[in-house]
């Protein structure tokens, strides 16, 4: 069983592929609230398995700037960069590379 935030509480979740859709789903919710409330949304997000299950899951109806937090320090056009999958995703002009 897998666990994730909810209001503060801890939710379970019957599969890891479930606690991902949900906090896509969460993540949506607080990305469009900043939309609307400012006008734009940004999320920094750093890499590993669990991002990419749960942009496997997030659907938005608006534009996001996408900050990669902790990249490796390779290439830019190197496999092993963590921030592939961010712009696999969210496009090209969506993340700010570091």
């Amino acid at each position: 069983m897998t666990m994730s935030q909810d209001n503060g509480l801890s939710t379970p979740h019957a599969t890891e592929d479930d606690a991902a859709r949900a906090s896509a789903r969460d993540l949506a919710e607080h990305l469009a609230h900043a939309h609307r409330a400012r006008g734009r949304s940004v999320l920094a997000v750093c890499g590993g398995r669990s991002v990419a299950l749960v942009l496997r899951h997030l659907h938005l109806t608006h534009p996001v700037t996408v900050i990669a937090t902790d990249e490796r320090w390779v290439p830019l056009d190197s496999p092993e960069r963590n921030d592939r999958a961010l712009i696999d995703h969210f496009g090209e002009s969506s993340v700010i590379r570091a």
